[in-house]
């Protein structure tokens, strides 16, 4: 990307230079022109480039959260299994002292 930039800036002052040491050289203002109308394009791209950078890394980083929570999430099934089981034994044996009483 920053060197997209340098390629860029350094065609930008080539043309400035090239239209300054030639003028009256239609050609080189053309020339000139198209580099800059390109210059533009180089610069909305590399801002695509750089945010498409950001977005493989924030979903990285969503993928990773996504798998810590699929094992939060797990571990909290087993937990609420266990829990149920205790239930019914504290049930039964509630209805164990019911009968006794």
């Amino acid at each position: 990307v920053a060197a997209a930039a340098l390629l860029t800036i350094g065609g930008l002052v080539a043309s400035a230079v090239a239209m300054i040491s030639a003028p009256g050289a239609i050609a080189v203002y053309v020339a000139g022109a198209v580099c800059i109308l390109n210059s533009a394009s180089v610069a909305a791209k590399e801002r695509v480039i750089v945010k498409q950078g950001g977005l493989r890394q924030t979903l990285n980083k969503l993928k990773d959260q996504a798998s810590s929570l699929q094992g939060e999430v797990d571990e909290l099934g087993e937990n609420v299994d266990g829990l149920r089981e205790e239930v019914d034994t504290m049930r039964e044996a509630g209805e164990a002292l019911d009968i006794i009483a």
